[in-house]
């Protein structure tokens, strides 16, 4: 596994070295914290569930945030990666230092989590905005130096299996107006 961190550092200090500017970090800290502890996408969710034409979403979600946030704090745990910024002296945060494990993303995994089940059941206008965001609030993580890219691709998949399982489980509960691509 050395050799991954030697790979994710490396990309790491690629992005501070040739990708940070102040512009750019003003935007990826405004980015980083649609992230910060889900409270974004608990929002959307909750906001889902208050909509009754979007409460088998809204609920879909909320499972799916659930499934998510039990596997990635499981991993969080068991694996404890040390931050990079912990293990290379030489990456710069530029958020306040966390305390707790790198690996895997809990930004990404939460924020894949939702939008993937927005994807799955809302229009376009609505699930667009919300993968980029997710898209974008991944890499961010990378940016400010608080994950490596194994931990960001990780976290999707996190939120792919997370998404995936929470609408097979709630399709049960929604019977035949739940179909793959929309809610009707």
């Amino acid at each position: 596994m050395n050799w991954i961190t030697e790979i994710d550092t490396s990309i790491l200090l690629w992005i501070q070295n040739n990708l940070r500017t102040p512009a750019m970090t003003s935007f990826w800290r405004f980015i980083t914290r649609f992230g910060d502890s889900g409270i974004f996408w608990i929002a959307v969710v909750f906001l889902l569930l208050l909509i009754p034409s979007k409460r088998k979403t809204g609920l879909t979600a909320a499972v799916s945030m659930v499934l998510v946030f039990a596997a990635t704090y499981a991993l969080k745990y068991t694996v404890c990666r040390p931050r990079p910024y912990a293990a290379c002296g030489d990456i710069i945060p530029l958020v306040k230092k966390l305390r707790d494990y790198s690996f895997p993303s809990g930004h990404t995994s939460f924020s894949f989590g939702v939008s993937l089940i927005l994807a799955r059941l809302e229009d376009r206008k609505i699930w667009i905005p919300a993968v980029v965001l997710s898209i974008l609030i991944a890499f961010s993580r990378l940016y400010v130096g608080v994950h490596y890219p194994s931990d960001v691709i990780a976290g999707f998949f996190i939120g792919l299996a997370g998404s995936a399982a929470a609408f097979r489980i709630t399709k049960k509960f929604h019977g035949k107006s739940m179909q793959k691509g929309t809610v009707r």
